[in-house]
């Protein structure tokens, strides 16, 4: 599956389930496809990709502390697959973790999980910034 499929499986199953199971795996799939850029980006590109994987990864280690399954899918950019095409995807993955991370956290009982999930809303808005720029 090419990394926009990806991107593209993981927004849908986020708008479908809205939940933090399908957020963590989100951020995870995110955090792989920034690391996956970095590689396959621009010079001037990569700052940005950097600070998205990290955004993402801090948003998926924040997760980790509501419970959740862990995902572990590592995945690779093919050269068919077009930059600006990802960088779209991931911007708009970002702007519905922040959203459905921000509705989870209002849900959440206690305190360390609605900080968590507010920690996860605003690394997904960190995403979306640093790829629509």
């Amino acid at each position: 599956m090419s990394l926009i499929d990806e991107l593209s499986k993981a927004h849908a199953e986020l708008e479908a389930w809205r939940d933090v199971d399908t957020a963590l795996h989100a951020f995870l799939v995110a955090s792989e496809a920034a690391r996956a850029m970095e590689g396959a980006s621009a010079p001037e590109e990569f700052p940005a990709w950097v600070s998205a994987g990290s955004a993402a990864f801090e948003g998926a280690s924040a997760l980790r502390s509501v419970p959740a399954t862990a995902y572990d899918m590592p995945l690779v950019f093919k050269d068919a697959d077009d930059r600006s095409a990802v960088t779209e995807a991931m911007a708009a993955l970002g702007g519905l973790l922040r959203e459905v991370m921000a509705e989870r956290a209002l849900d959440l009982k206690t305190p360390d999980a609605r900080l968590a999930a507010l920690t996860a809303s605003r690394c997904g808005t960190r995403i979306q910034l640093f790829l629509c720029g």
